[in-house]
């Protein structure tokens, strides 16, 4: 098997659009299931259209705050990286949803590549969203300026953290 790493956007759901309860299996080759899997990718594709967005509900996000920075950085690895792709994984159908997770791709990596690439997207300027909500959150309950200041920069140093919490290595 070849190896590869997985940067994670986000876990979400979309509405189901009557497709049957059930987990996915990639790995299965009969027609029903990968009849399933496709149904299943173009559902997820038209919700994350912006005009269909309504159905779309972001759930585990420590990276990404919406669909609209997911995109930009999946612009910006496609970008600086030739081996970048972006997946679609549905997990699993269930109470009328479909539970997906949006990731980037890095194919032929392995774990010496994954502090230069976790670094080169870093520098795209994106700040975690998971950083940006503890700063939020720093800022409306610490009682002084000089609290805040030093929480966030103790905050600061943790961003590594995210981006590394976010990575996988397969």
């Amino acid at each position: 098997m070849r190896n590869y790493c997985e940067l994670v956007l986000y876990v979400g759901r979309c509405l189901s659009d009557c497709l049957a309860p059930g987990r996915f299996y990639p790995e299965n080759s009969d027609p029903f299931s990968l009849h399933r899997i496709a149904v299943a990718q173009r559902t997820i594709e038209r919700y994350l259209l912006p005009i269909q967005s309504f159905g779309l509900i972001i759930d585990y996000n420590d990276l990404v705050n919406d669909n609209g920075e997911a995109d930009k950085l999946i612009e910006y690895a496609k970008k600086h990286f030739p081996n970048a792709t972006e997946v679609i994984e549905p997990h699993m159908c269930i109470h009328g949803r479909i539970i997906f997770a949006r990731k980037i791709r890095f194919d032929h990596c392995d774990e010496n590549d994954a502090g230069g690439i976790i670094k080169t997207m870093k520098m795209s300027g994106h700040v975690p969203n998971k950083l940006i909500q503890k700063a939020a959150w720093i800022r409306r309950n610490s009682a002084s300026e000089t609290a805040v200041r030093s929480e966030l920069s103790e905050l600061n140093k943790k961003e590594d953290e995210i981006w590394e919490s976010v990575f996988n290595i397969y």
